[in-house]
């Protein structure tokens, strides 16, 4: 059992493998998949949902988690939706105030989480709905439409042929990597989750901790929710309704663990992809949308069962 939790963990040639599988079978049951075209559009397409990953991933090794990044980036979209479009601000204010509103939205569940003690799953469910409302207050339960142009062509950018919102993506991937790998700060979060009162006792305030971490998570959730107001044309208020479940599969194919202090940002980048072409695949062979959600509930189970198993080894040596 042990070899197993770590390989299921930490081995990321298992992941490659997962997804070579997933490529050869889609190169042959589907060529026109890897035409130029389709690849840069499933870039995008999974770019948003990349981003999120990177958020809830470093929350997730805080030993937090948030369940309210959906209604985040939904009442994000609406805010933004109504200053282009009902205030006539200018684009790059919009955009630099969003995802400033993002990190003030993140760093609120994380003070009501340092600050009070609440369960984060608690607290970020409750969270969640009233973003969620406050998402349908301001565009009364109907999507705002009209967005500026050359706003929407953000999403059409490309450099060297690269779509925008992957290179992106890259950044983002940068930055949450260095932030956890080379600066104290990502020594502290990874001491906060695999264990707190320790940390604490070594002199590390874990409120604060927490404070920061979901700030950070809050600021990509606004980097995502602006790429995805360019690509769908219009702010939803049920916008990213459920993508919580599907970042939670991402990372437990990439290993995070989910009682904290383990996993890299790039596993459950690449576990992204595994969940976007697997759902590919599914379109592909008209597999409905249930067997999707039975295959969800499945990965997580074997990552939760495998995550207690290898605490348990750790414990036990």
């Amino acid at each position: 059992m042990k070899k197993i939790s770590r390989l299921l963990h930490h081995n990321i040639l298992l992941i490659f493998l997962i997804l070579a599988v997933e490529l050869l079978f889609l190169r042959l049951s589907l060529p026109r998949f890897f035409s130029l075209g389709t690849l840069l559009s499933f870039g995008r397409q999974t770019a948003i949902t990349a981003i999120l990953a990177i958020g809830m991933g470093i929350v997730l090794i805080s030993g937090g988690i948030d369940l309210s990044l959906g209604a985040i980036v939904s009442m994000i979209g609406m805010v933004a939706a109504t200053f282009m479009v009902r205030l006539n601000l200018p684009i790059p204010i919009v955009v630099l105030s969003c995802i400033l509103l993002g990190g003030l939205l993140g760093a609120v569940n994380g003070f009501i989480c340092a600050k009070v003690r609440i369960h984060p799953f608690i607290l970020t469910t409750a969270s969640a709905v009233i973003y969620r409302g406050a998402a349908n207050i301001l565009s009364n339960g109907m999507p705002i439409y009209g967005l500026p142009g050359n706003f929407l062509q953000i999403d059409k950018y490309h450099l060297f042929g690269i779509p925008v919102s992957v290179l992106i993506l890259l950044m983002c991937l940068l930055m949450g990597n260095y932030l956890l790998k080379k600066t104290y700060l990502g020594k502290y979060i990874y001491a906060i989750g695999l264990d707190e009162k320790s940390a604490e006792y070594a002199g590390i305030n874990s409120r604060q901790i927490k404070i920061i971490v979901y700030c950070i998570s809050g600021f990509f959730y606004g980097i995502a929710s602006i790429l995805l107001l360019t690509r769908i044309g219009s702010a939803q208020p049920t916008a990213m309704n459920g993508i919580e479940l599907d970042v939670l599969v991402a990372a437990a194919i990439g290993g995070i663990g989910f009682k904290g202090g383990r996993g890299h940002l790039l596993n459950i980048i690449l576990g992204v992809f595994v969940m976007e072409i697997f759902g590919d695949t599914l379109i592909v062979f008209n597999v409905g949308e249930y067997y999707r959600s039975i295959f969800k509930g499945i990965v997580l189970l074997i990552a939760l069962f495998a995550d207690g198993a290898l605490r348990n080894d750790r414990n036990i040596s």
